[in-house]
């Protein structure tokens, strides 16, 4: 851990009182950037002793021009959620605006470009009128109710305000099987809802117990191809406000019928000695630094790079068949890992061996421009992260 990678975490809470004239605080601020908390880490930094404010200017325009941006979204979401919610319907808010909300004055540092809901299947006819009507465009037409069995969410984006709005039919998704095992250890979300104001709007969310597992479970949903510091930071302050509220019992077992004690020990410990907080590991921590340090490198959706990106292939391939794929089986995706690329595959399947061909076609272009030094270096970041994963037995 370097000591501008410690300082980085230390600025995601609290205001820098410290000299920090003999620090990079270029590379601090290019970490805020790749975990997606600019306005946050920017906020508490500028005010620090040796702070050069003019040598930093264009992260500050950019961290504020972050902050104005998240405040026009969020005025957008509230006036949707209540169309919405006008219709007759209760759409459950997760992640997004209840969030933000948990950081206080703060809540429009914490930058989030779209808003996810959870609907009841018979709603979403009603959901997709209501929002077409307002200016959201689906990212996929005339949906059937197979398409509805299958898909996990669809995206709806308006041009205008610049905000998407994730609609989930199935929060944690089934396209492999620890998604299938985590939707089915998650699968009463709708039982005992609760209803919380922001800024005068009020929202149904996840009731505090069902919220926090649904927090660890999205993380770990995410972890194979990258989960970064803002989510860990994001669990933690919501521990923080709600702990008492929080079912423990519920939460131990909920972490035990999926197997992951390890993995949650340490996600806490590293609340615990990086962030300032006690909080009960509940299990033994197994190697958190190890998981920091994938943090680090992956950001906020592991996809900061073309080498990150160029591993997830290779990380999902083995995750569902438990052994490494070779060339072969990665040109060659099933049906199931190849509509979560492409969404047209939902409507036309027709189209798979077209698609096949486009990504023999992208390899070998890459082989051809000199890009295969990248596609090793992602093979590379792959083999690291599976390991991981295989340590938390989530392979």
């Amino acid at each position: 851990m370097t000591r501008e990678q410690l300082l980085f975490l230390k600025s995601l809470t609290t205001l820098i009182c410290e000299d920090i004239s003999e620090y990079n605080i270029k590379s601090v601020l290019n970490m805020a950037v790749h975990q997606s908390v600019l306005p946050l880490v920017f906020e508490h930094l500028s005010s620090a002793p040796g702070f050069d404010c003019v040598r930093h200017a264009a992260y500050q325009k950019r961290a504020i021009g972050n902050v104005m941006a998240q405040a026009v979204r969020n005025d957008h979401f509230k006036k949707i959620y209540k169309c919405l919610t006008d219709s007759g319907i209760k759409p459950v808010v997760i992640k997004g605006i209840v969030l933000r909300n948990l950081y206080g004055e703060e809540c429009n540092h914490r930058p989030s470009s779209d808003e996810d809901l959870i609907i009841r299947r018979e709603e979403f006819s009603i959901v997709h009128e209501v929002l077409t009507d307002n200016g959201y465009m689906p990212d996929m037409q005339n949906v059937t109710e197979k398409i509805l069995d299958e898909i996990q969410e669809i995206t709806y984006y308006n041009e205008s305000c610049k905000l998407k709005l994730e609609v989930h039919l199935n929060p944690l998704g089934k396209e492999n099987r620890i998604n299938r095992l985590l939707s089915e250890a998650f699968d009463a979300y709708f039982d005992n809802l609760i209803m919380v104001e922001i800024d005068g709007c009020e929202f149904y969310t996840l009731n505090y117990t069902d919220g926090f597992i649904y927090l660890f479970f999205h993380f770990v949903r995410h972890i194979a191809k990258g989960v970064g510091i803002r989510q860990m930071l994001d669990m933690y302050k919501f521990m923080e406000a709600y702990s008492d509220k929080i079912d423990s019992n519920k939460l131990k077992a909920s972490i035990k019928a999926v197997g992951l004690e390890k993995l949650y020990a340490d996600l806490i410990s590293i609340g615990n000695t990086y962030f300032g907080y006690a909080f009960d590991t509940c299990f033994e921590p197994f190697d958190p630094e190890r998981l920091l340090k994938s943090a680090f490198t992956t950001g906020t959706f592991g996809n900061g790079t073309k080498e990150l990106a160029g591993s997830e292939v290779i990380i999902y391939s083995t995750m569902n068949n438990g052994s490494k794929p070779n060339a072969f089986k990665m040109l060659f995706l099933p049906m199931s890992e190849m509509k979560n690329h492409f969404k047209v595959l939902y409507r036309h399947p027709y189209l798979l061996p077209v698609m096949w061909v486009w990504r023999i076609i992208r390899y070998i272009y890459r082989v051809i421009t000199g890009k295969k030094l990248m596609l090793s270096k992602s093979e590379q970041i792959a083999n690291e992260k599976i390991q991981l994963l295989r340590d938390y037995k989530l392979i």
